[in-house]
C-alpha cells in the first residue's frame, strides 16, 4: 500500500547551497529522486546512466502491453485500482466520479420523467427531462433552434465534431449524384452547382465508415452523407442528404425543397449518423486511444529527469486511468455505448478497429489536417471557429514546445544522439501504434525515428495539442449538442425512409427512440462535458518539473500568449449570436482526464 504522496518539489540546502528534488509520486518503497535539472542520458556519468536505466527498467515490468485486437495497444491491466498508483486518479472521489454521476444522473431522470410521462409525444416533452433537475433545470440553447437549417449546418463548423465537414474539390463523387435540378432551390440565382464548386462553396459530410458496421436490430444507423453550401450571405446551409452510400430508388437526395417532416427526419438520420462516427473515431481512437500508448511508451522508456518526459508529463495526467475504467463502463459490455448507441453491441469495437486501419499520426497537426480537408481558406469558408482558434492555439504550444526543445537540444546531432528518445519512438512505433497488415489498412506515418530538432518539435506539437486542444474540442461540447435528443440523436429507433411525402410528425418522434434513450444520452453527456474540481488548464504546471530559468520563463511566455488568445476568442464571441467557447484555453484541460 503506498504510504503517502510526495509533496512535491523538495528543498534540500547544504553549505548554503540549496537543491530542488521534484518528487510528485506515490511513495511505496524507498525511491530515488533526481535533482531538478533536466538532462539528456549522454550528459550523465556512468552512474547516473545507471539510475536512468533502473528507472525505465521498472516501468518496462509493470506496463506490458496489451494487444487490442488491431486497435492501438494499451497497459496489460484489466481496472483502474489495479494500475500503478502513480497512474490511478488521485482520490478515490475522482476515480468513482465518472461512474456515479453518470448512473445517478440517469437513475434520478428516469424515476423523475417516467412518473409524468412514458412516451415521448411532442417535442417539448423532451425538455421536461431537464426541468425534473437536471442542468440546474435549464434547457440547453439549442433545443430553440435544433430544427433551422443554419443551426444544423452551423454545428459541423463549431460542434462537437468539427473535424467531419471537407471541401469538395473538382466534382462530386459518383455515389452521390446530385444535380442541378437538385439543388436549384437552395443556390444563388443563376449559379450551377459545379460553378459553386469551382468557387469552392460546396463542402460535404461523409459517414462512409459506418459501411457494414453492425447494429442491434432494434437500432437504426445508416452511413448518410450531406452536401452543404456557403450562400451569398457567407452561411453555410445544407443543400443534399443521401442516407446510404449507393444510390438507387430506395435511396433519393433528400433536398430542402422535400415535405417539411421529410426533411427533419432526415437531418436526425444524418447527425445519428455523426454521431456515432464523432464518439467511436474523433473522439474516442482519435484523442483517448491514441495518446495512451504515447504515454505508456514515454513511461517505459524515459526517465523522469528528461526534459521531454518534464515537459509532457503534466499532458497525460489521468490518460491511462481514464481509458482503463472507459474500457469497462463506456465501451465495455453494458456500458454506455451499448445502452446508449446505434452501434453498441460489439458495432463499436469494429468501428474502432476500421477507423484505426485508417489512422494516419500526420492528421494530428492543425494546419496540415486543415488543410489536406481543404477547409483552411476563411475566405471560402467564413465563421469555422474550430479552425480558428485551434490554429492559434497550436501556434502557441509549437512556440512554447520550441523553446523548451532547443533549450536542451542545440542541434540536430544532439536528438540523433538521444537514446531515450530513440528508444521511446521505436516503443510507440513497433508495440503502441503498430501496424497490424490487415486488408485495407494504410500507413499510420508514426515516426519510426526522429533525427532533427524540426521533427522533434512538430512530433511534441502534435502530443500536446491532441492531449489538450483538440480532446477538449470533441468532449466538452457534448452535453450542449447531445442532450436535446432531436438536435442529435443517438439511436433511431425506426427504418430510414425510402420514398418521399410518406414522414409523419408521428414517425419522426418515434424514430427519435425512447425515454430511457434520452434518459442515457442526457446522463453520459452530463458526465463527459463536466469540468473536475481538480481539473488543471492549458498552461497551468501547478507541478513544477522544470528549475532552469530558460524553462521557467518560457512556460510564462507561453501562459502569457494564452491569455492573448482568450481576449481575442471573448472580443470575437461578443459579436456573434452562438460563441464557440470549447477552445478558449481557461475553457481547455492540459490532458485527457474525463
Amino acid at each position: 500500500e503506498p504510504l503517502f504522496r510526495s509533496p512535491g518539489m523538495v528543498k534540500v540546502t547544504k553549505q548554503n547551497v540549496a537543491g530542488y528534488f521534484p518528487c510528485y509520486q506515490w511513495v511505496t518503497t524507498d525511491i530515488t529522486v533526481r535533482e531538478a535539472k533536466a538532462t539528456l542520458a549522454f550528459e550523465d556519468n556512468k552512474d547516473l546512466v545507471a539510475l536512468r536505466q533502473e528507472e525505465v527498467g521498472k516501468w518496462r515490468e509493470i506496463l506490458p502491453w496489451h494487444d487490442w485486437e488491431s486497435m492501438p495497444s494499451y497497459p496489460d491491466y484489466p481496472d483502474h485500482d489495479a494500475l500503478p498508483r502513480d497512474l490511478q486518479f488521485e482520490s478515490e472521489k475522482r476515480r468513482d466520479m465518472n461512474d456515479y454521476r453518470k448512473e445517478g444522473v440517469y437513475n434520478f431522470l428516469l424515476q423523475k420523467v417516467v412518473s409524468v410521462f412514458k412516451d415521448i409525444e411532442t417535442y417539448y416533452d423532451y425538455t421536461k427531462f431537464f426541468k425534473a433537475g437536471v442542468n440546474d433545470g435549464k434547457v440547453p440553447d439549442v433545443a430553440h433552434r435544433w430544427r433551422t437549417d443554419r443551426e444544423f449546418a452551423r454545428q459541423f463548423l463549431q460542434g462537437v465534431h468539427p473535424t467531419a465537414i471537407r471541401r469538395v474539390e473538382k466534382t462530386l463523387p459518383k455515389k452521390f449524384p446530385v444535380t442541378d435540378d437538385h439543388v436549384k432551390g437552395s443556390l444563388g440565382r443563376g449559379v450551377t452547382l459545379q460553378q459553386a464548386i469551382d468557387a469552392g462553396h460546396i463542402y460535404m459530410v461523409d459517414c462512409e465508415l459506418l459501411v457494414g458496421i453492425p447494429v442491434p436490430e432494434d437500432r437504426y444507423v445508416t452511413p448518410a452523407m450531406a452536401l452543404f453550401y456557403v450562400n451569398a450571405n457567407d452561411t453555410l446551409v445544407p443543400i443534399a442528404i443521401q442516407l446510404e452510400q449507393e444510390p438507387g430508388p430506395g435511396n433519393p437526395i433528400w433536398t430542402p425543397q422535400d415535405p417539411h417532416q421529410d426533411w427533419l427526419l432526415v437531418k436526425a438520420f444524418l447527425k445519428c449518423a455523426d454521431a456515432q462516427i464523432h464518439e467511436i473515431h474523433g473522439h474516442l481512437l482519435h484523442t483517448h486511444l491514441v495518446m495512451e500508448p504515447v504515454m505508456t511508451s514515454l513511461l517505459r522508456n524515459v526517465p523522469r529527469c528528461h526534459p521531454i518526459f518534464k515537459l509532457l508529463i503534466p499532458h497525460m495526467r489521468y490518460t491511462i486511468a481514464i481509458n482503463t475504467l472507459g474500457r469497462v463502463t463506456l465501451v465495455g459490455t453494458g456500458g454506455f455505448v451499448d445502452r446508449g448507441m446505434a452501434v453498441g453491441g460489439g458495432g463499436h469495437l469494429d468501428l474502432i478497429r476500421l477507423g484505426y486501419r485508417k489512422f494516419d499520426w500526420r492528421l494530428l497537426n492543425v494546419p496540415h489536417a486543415l488543410a489536406k480537408r481543404k477547409v483552411d481558406d476563411a475566405a471560402k469558408l467564413p465563421a469555422y471557429y474550430y479552425r480558428d482558434d485551434s490554429l492559434k492555439l497550436w501556434d502557441a504550444i509549437k512556440t512554447f514546445v520550441k523553446e523548451i526543445v532547443r533549450i536542451y537540444y542545440k542541434g540536430d546531432k544532439q536528438v540523433k544522439q538521444d537514446s531515450e528518445l530513440k528508444s521511446w519512438i521505436d516503443d510507440l512505433h513497433t508495440k503502441g501504434l503498430p501496424q497490424h497488415g490487415l486488408p485495407g489498412e494504410v500507413d499510420h506515418n508514426v515516426p519510426k525515428s526522429i533525427d532533427s530538432v524540426a521533427d522533434l518539435i512538430e512530433f511534441l506539437t502534435c502530443i500536446v495539442f491532441c492531449c489538450s486542444a483538440q480532446h477538449a474540442a470533441e468532449n466538452f461540447g457534448q452535453f450542449d449538442a447531445y442532450s436535446f435528443n432531436p438536435n442529435a440523436p443517438m439511436i433511431m429507433r425506426q427504418p430510414p425512409p425510402t420514398k418521399k411525402g410518406e414522414v409523419t410528425p408521428e414517425r419522426v418522434l418515434a424514430s427519435l427512440g425512447t425515454v430511457e434513450d434520452s434518459c442515457t444520452q442526457i446522463a453520459a453527456t452530463w458526465t463527459l462535458a463536466t469540468f473536475s474540481e481538480d481539473e488543471v488548464f492549458l498552461g497551468d504546471y501547478p507541478e513544477r518539473h522544470f528549475k532552469e530559468d530558460a524553462a521557467v520563463k518560457a512556460i510564462e511566455g507561453f501562459q502569457a500568449e494564452l491569455r492573448r488568445i482568450e481576449a481575442e476568442i471573448n472580443e470575437r464571441n461578443d459579436g456573434i449570436e452562438v460563441p464557440y467557447i470549447y477552445l478558449k484555453p481557461s475553457r481547455v484541460p492540459n490532458s485527457i482526464a474525463v
